[in-house]
């Protein structure tokens, strides 16, 4: 299992438009084979910052997600046009 960490803090003016993605998004990947969870929190006093935590059944679920995620808009290889500051990302495997 696969699980990531994903720290971001948006410039301000791009924060809506990833509401919105996220609020098409969020139960489109809920579905996806092989994701076990996807969670997406802002940080409570800086609305421009957010945490997501990931869990996929293995790198090919991860792949498809990530193929999912790009019909959005959304490519992880180059979100630094939204970044106010680069982002602090965790790869995890699951410990059981």
């Amino acid at each position: 299992m696969i699980c990531i960490i994903l720290k971001m803090r948006l410039k301000p003016e791009k924060t809506a438009g990833l509401l919105e993605i996220m609020r098409k998004l969020k139960p489109e990947v809920d579905k996806e084979p092989g994701n076990h969870a996807y969670h997406f929190h802002r940080v409570p006093g800086d609305d421009n910052s957010f945490v997501f935590y990931e869990q996929y059944e293995d790198e090919a679920a991860l792949m498809a997600h990530r193929a999912h995620i790009a019909e959005y808009g959304i490519d992880m290889n180059n979100l630094s046009d939204m970044l106010a500051e680069p982002p602090d990302r965790q790869v995890l495997e699951l410990f059981e």
